[in-house]
């Protein structure tokens, strides 16, 4: 995937192009919002793609045949071929159908490879590095997270070893591991001295600001999280089915459009990481309940250490979508105490669901029960 140089970083990209009709059969355009649709489908995905107008030419039995098409390109990186390869199966079946075709056309194309400047990699990967002026030492810490690659894609972000505050110079030093990688950061401080810095992993120190209501600054986002949420495609925790006969409208927290499968799915990545958050401060699954109704789902966890209630809100009118829920939660939560879940799946879990600062307010309400 990447090919360190002494300048920069050559990364690998594979492009799929989709070949989107802009008329039906009988030569009517399709309306602005069918299209537009499927572009967003593609989007809720991918994090980007390119278009285009394109007409193409076909020779029939007894005339030659004109085309007026929209064509999407979509760059993946090779580590992802096969789940990018059931995606757009999936997108060729229900374009087929949608749009009343006996084919769509999709293909993918031939490996590239596009230069990086160290600082675009870290940009791209979300660490928060610097090279200026450092240029071995930026290809030393690039050259160790590519030979850590898998290890690194499989676990949440940095650790903070070190955060202080250089008044003389008006420094920040911020210092970190990413799975033994050590990380150094110099950044401006421009926060007044009685404001309190805090590393964004740091999630004591955020739950007790929180409960002295402190004034507080939180120093980058948490960095690989953030690329696995931006940068990868879209995986789910469980493959949900899909309840055609289910025709209610769903919109995502943010006011996206989504079927009724991918509403599933995203639901139980939000109810999956509130419960994690319950395992990770020390709840057994079986001090953990959780019930799925029309108004969304509660999570409540109990122990000796105190009760915690989490809530997961949505409008959920069809029992049959309540009852899908709950299915892939519990194929989730197997798969969790198996270790043989998608780990990628669910750090976008968290990165979707604020598993930080809600893990901080948990914490929080542990401690001063």
């Amino acid at each position: 995937m990447y090919e360190i140089t002494d300048n920069g970083v050559l990364k690998t990209v594979e492009s799929w192009v989709v070949v989107i009709p802009l008329f039906d059969n009988d030569g009517k355009q399709f309306g602005e919002n069918v299209i537009d649709e499927i572009l967003q489908q593609i989007l809720l995905d991918y994090p980007g793609f390119s278009l285009s107008n394109i007409i193409g030419y076909w020779k029939g039995e007894k005339e030659t045949y004109k085309d007026n098409n929209c064509e999407v390109v979509i760059d993946t990186v090779p580590d992802n071929t096969q789940d990018s390869s059931k995606f757009f199966v999936s997108l060729k079946q229900q374009l087929q159908v949608r749009l009343k075709q006996e084919k769509i056309y999709i293909k993918k194309q031939l490996s590239n490879q596009e230069l990086l400047t160290f600082d675009e990699f870290f940009s791209e990967v979300g660490v928060q590095a610097q090279s200026s002026d450092l240029k071995n030492e930026a290809k030393k810490i690039v050259s160790q997270l590519v030979s850590n690659w898998n290890f690194v894609m499989q676990r949440m972000g940095y650790e903070t070893t070190v955060i202080s505050r250089n008044a003389k110079e008006r420094k920040i030093i911020w210092e970190r591991k990413l799975c033994g990688i050590k990380i150094r950061t110099e950044l401006d401080d421009t926060f007044p001295s009685e404001i309190k810095i805090i590393a964004a992993d740091q999630v004591i120190e955020l739950g007790e600001a929180l409960a002295r209501n402190e004034s507080f600054a939180i120093i980058g986002n948490y960095e690989f999280l953030s690329y696995i949420l931006e940068k990868s495609s879209y995986r789910s925790l469980v493959d949900a089915n899909n309840l055609a006969e289910i025709s209610t409208q769903y919109l995502s927290p943010t006011k996206q459009s989504l079927n009724v499968k991918r509403f599933i799915e995203e639901f139980t990545m939000s109810v999956f990481n509130n419960v994690l958050i319950l395992r990770d401060e020390g709840f057994l699954p079986e001090e953990i309940k959780i019930n799925v109704g029309s108004d969304g789902s509660m999570q409540f966890g109990s122990n000796q250490k105190g009760s915690i209630l989490l809530g997961s809100p949505a409008t959920i009118p069809e029992k049959e979508v309540q009852i899908e829920i709950l299915r892939c939660l519990k194929i989730a939560f197997e798969l969790l105490e198996d270790n043989s879940i998608d780990n990628i799946a669910v750090l976008q879990a968290k990165a979707k669901n604020n598993y930080i600062l809600k893990r901080a307010f948990v914490r929080h309400t542990l401690r001063n029960i």
